[in-house]
């Protein structure tokens, strides 16, 4: 049989292409410094073999966890955002340094954020970005609050914020306009604003200091 031209072996076969088999099964001569490593997957600057599509189960454990979505600040959630109306009384009217006269009451609509609390006169002003009232600015970690049941002058709902730093001395009272039930949810509010419990130990010297100052009243 003639051999293709070109084919000094006299293979008839020559030429043709090998087929997938035997070309999957060919591999370098012992000690061929030139023999292929396996193709590496684009883009892959280690020379890895291309991904079979088969998951590794390694490498799904050594992954970085999915980032969870930030929570929507509401009612009810840690660190919450607290908005709505509560009836604030006013500072006591002195003169000459001496009381005159009972603090009036005014609704105030309150944003308790966290470790603050701010407040406007109306939700329209809040939301106007009108001018803050004057000293509308309380700093939560310096107080604690605590719920008020026996003050005849106050009504049901009523709660205070009590100093429990030195540099502090004005007690903010507040009202729940819903009543005790109401109170409740504003007082956890306050509490994650911030806010000591009742039941803390660090809120007992300031409870106590508040009881005096009434029975002499």
């Amino acid at each position: 049989m003639a051999a293709a031209p070109g084919n000094p072996f006299g293979d008839a076969h020559a030429g043709e292409e090998p087929s997938a088999p035997a070309a999957a099964k060919a591999t370098a001569a012992p000690g061929d410094p030139f023999a292929s490593a396996p193709r590496a997957a684009p883009g892959n600057p280690f020379g890895a073999p291309e991904a079979s599509g088969t998951p590794n189960p390694a490498a799904a454990a050594a992954a970085p966890p999915a980032r969870a979505a930030s929570p929507v600040v509401d009612d009810g959630a840690v660190f919450d955002t607290k908005i709505g109306e509560l009836d604030k009384q006013g500072e006591p009217k002195r003169i000459m340094g001496v009381v005159a006269g009972k603090p009036g009451w005014k609704r105030r609509w309150v944003h308790i954020g966290k470790m603050k609390l701010t407040y406007h006169a109306s939700e329209e002003d809040a939301e106007s970005r009108a001018r803050p009232i004057k000293n509308n600015y309380v700093q939560l970690t310096g107080y604690a609050v605590v719920p008020i049941d026996d003050a005849a002058d106050c009504g049901p709902g009523c709660f205070e914020l009590l100093p429990t730093l030195p540099h502090l001395d004005r007690v903010w009272v507040f009202k729940a306009p819903g009543g005790p039930p109401e109170r409740e949810v504003w007082i956890r509010a306050f509490e994650r604003g911030g806010c000591l419990r009742a039941s803390d130990s660090r809120s007992a010297e300031a409870i106590a200091k508040r009881a005096a100052e009434r029975a002499k009243a």
